[in-house]
């Protein structure tokens, strides 16, 4: 897990995780339909972002097994 923090994919990762779950939290919380908009758009957003941070991780991996 130490590792994972020196790759800066790594640490867009952590970053973009808990802002995910700040926004589901606020999602979840908040009772204005403007606020809940907002959320649920950025947590939308966040998880494609989550999904193409995972990807690039693992081509990365994958790249790094297959080119020595």
């Amino acid at each position: 897990m130490f590792n994972l923090f020196h790759n800066h994919k790594g640490s867009f990762f952590v970053l973009t995780l808990s802002l995910l779950i700040c926004s589901m939290t606020t999602t979840f919380t908040v009772n204005n339909h403007i606020s809940d908009g907002v959320s649920i758009l950025f947590s939308i957003m966040l998880s494609m972002l989550l999904i193409s941070l995972v990807l690039a991780l693992l081509w990365e991996k994958i790249e790094g097994i297959c080119n020595p």
